[in-house]
């Protein structure tokens, strides 16, 4: 019997990327993605290159703590 296959795992961002339709080269120019981004950037993982290029900062000190 071959080896099953993992299928694999996305982050909260690429999947909402994958919602939105975009690639890569289009993520910078995506108003609904900036917008996601903004809303989620101390919840979800966010490319900090993509952070860096909108000038959106994460709360260092989150911890999702209650």
């Amino acid at each position: 019997m071959p080896p099953s296959r993992i299928p694999p795992l996305f982050t909260e961002f690429e999947l909402q990327a994958r919602r939105l339709g975009l690639a890569p080269e289009d993520y910078v120019s995506s108003a609904k993605l900036r917008t996601w981004c903004e809303r989620y950037r101390n919840t979800f993982y966010i490319p900090e290159w993509l952070l860096a290029e909108w000038g959106i900062t994460v709360n260092s000190d989150f911890t999702g703590a209650a």
